[in-house]
């Protein structure tokens, strides 16, 4: 299935302090769909390919391959820590580029290619704007690792 990760940053971050846990922990942060697929409908996870665009723009387009860390990493990590039922979802992040501020307003498209895609409306009941902009990812601990299927800029 499918999971807009959505992070607070910049101004939002500042307004805790306990961790970054807190920053993905906000109401409607963490959308699920277009539908729940099962580990049978999915041959390699490893080998999905995954497109968000923001009003149109495409911000991510790679394939899960590319991501910081590979499925069964994430999986094995995540059993270190607690006890996975079925059911439960691991947010397996991004690639960490095409990343950027979701302002007031914006629609969202999330495909999952093989699973299916969903549209949804950013509401911000603050009507907050942000700096907008496309990060790249400097900040990757695993540069070799997020270096294909970058986003195309706009025309």
């Amino acid at each position: 299935t499918g999971m807009i990760d959505v992070s607070a940053r910049g101004e939002g971050r500042r307004t805790w302090k306990t961790g970054s846990w807190l920053g993905k922990s906000f109401d409607t942060f963490a959308p699920i769909g277009p539908c729940i697929a099962t580990a049978d409908e999915i041959p390699n996870p490893n080998d999905v390919h995954v497109q968000f665009w923001v009003d149109g723009q495409l911000r991510h387009n790679y394939n899960t391959d590319d991501m910081e860390h590979l499925v069964p990493e994430l999986v094995e990590f995540a059993t270190t820590i607690m006890t996975l039922n079925s059911g439960d979802v691991i947010a397996c992040g991004t690639n960490h580029e095409g990343l950027g501020p979701l302002q007031d307003g914006e629609v969202v498209d999330f495909e999952i290619h093989g699973i299916g895609r969903m549209q949804l409306r950013v509401r911000d009941p603050l009507t907050r704007s942000w700096e907008k902009g496309i990060y790249m990812g400097a900040d990757s601990t695993n540069h070799e690792a997020v270096k294909r299927n970058r986003p195309q800029p706009a025309p």
